[in-house]
Formats: C-alpha cells, structure tokens, sequence
C-alpha cells in the first residue's frame, strides 16, 4: 500500500473515531444513536428510557419502556421502570399493574414486592400487603423496608408484638431508618396503653 493511500485510510479512520467520540459523552446522544441504528433491539430502548429517566424527563422515558416492552414485552426490568415513573405521576393503579407483570415475570424482585405492599398498605389491601412484605423478606431478609412495611401492617391489624419485632429488626439492619424507630416507639407506647401501665 503506498503512503498516501494509507495517510489517507488512517485521517478517514481517526476522523470517524473522533465523532463517534463524540456521542460517548453525552448517555442520551449515545443511546439515541444506538435507538436510530437498532430500532427493533429492546434493550437500547429500554437504556435510552433509563437515561431519560435519571433526567427527568418522564415522557420521553415512558415512551422508551413502553417501545421496549413492544419488543420484548416479558422485558420485567422496563415494566419495573414503568411503574417506578408512573409512580411518580400519582398514577396508581398502572403502577400496580406494571409491578405485577414485573412480579409475575420476575418474582425474585423485592424491591417490587416492596413497593407494591406500600401501594397495597395504602389502599388498606392488608392481606395483600402481608403477602408482598413477606415474600420481599423471603428474597431479602436484610430489607428493613420491608420489615418496616410489615410492622405498620401488623400495627394497623393490632398485632402489637409482632409489629415490635419487625421495627425492631428494621432498626437494628438499619440503625439510621429513623421511621423504623419511631415506629418502634409508638409500637411500644401502644404495647404499654395495652397492658395498662
């Protein structure tokens, strides 16, 4: 190969690389490059949803997971997401609805049971919120969300001892989750009214 030719081969390469370069610094620009590319791959979809999320920009977010799910709508990871936003929006029966696919998909998501038994506590569906608290406890025992979560159940069904021992647990995990141990003062209080002392 002469010189000139390769000078040539190598200014187009470096020239190439330096605005593909480019994208890479900006999360949004890349993955809107891999959408336009890629547009029947699920997963840039479901990344550009999550950079749009982390930006706020729930729209375009929820127009991302919901191509994502088009695509691969056993995708559990985009229906999590899409719950998490629609959370956000106050929109409470699809965020429901989203988390139970990403549940029946995925039923080794605690952060999902987790957030459906606050949902379900919420809406004062206590039985339902048991099931989700415990079974989030099941896959993570060290979850003091979830034992707080269950404790408020247990609480508002009047199973005082039992709600002390899962604030109890949930401050001892973490000893900073100051709604635990306020729980587990009024839990306690309640206890003492109870035994009338």
């Amino acid at each position: 190969m002469s010189i000139p030719l390769f000078l040539i081969i190598l200014i187009a390469l470096v020239g190439t690389t330096y605005a593909r370069n480019g994208l890479w610094r900006d999360a949004a620009d890349l993955w809107e490059d891999v959408v336009n590319k890629s547009p029947m791959k699920a997963r840039a979809h479901y990344n550009l949803g999550q950079v749009y999320g982390a930006r706020n920009l729930v729209d375009n977010a929820v127009a991302r997971y919901l191509a994502a799910l088009r695509l691969k709508p056993d995708y559990a990871d985009a229906h999590y997401n899409l719950g998490n936003i629609y959370l956000t929006q106050n929109r409470i029966e699809e965020t429901i609805q989203a988390f139970e696919l990403a549940t029946q998909l995925n039923p080794d998501f605690p952060f999902a049971h987790v957030t459906l038994g606050n949902l379900f506590f919420a809406q004062d569906r206590l039985d339902e919120a048991v099931t989700r608290y415990l079974r989030a406890i099941q896959l993570k025992p060290n979850s003091a969300f979830a034992r707080n979560g269950l404790g408020k159940v247990y609480m508002k069904q009047g199973r005082i001892d039992e709600a002390i021992r899962e604030f109890q647990r949930a401050a001892m995990i973490s000893p900073n989750y100051t709604e635990a141990g306020q729980n587990l003062d009024h839990a306690r209080e309640q206890a003492r009214r109870k035994a009338g002392l």
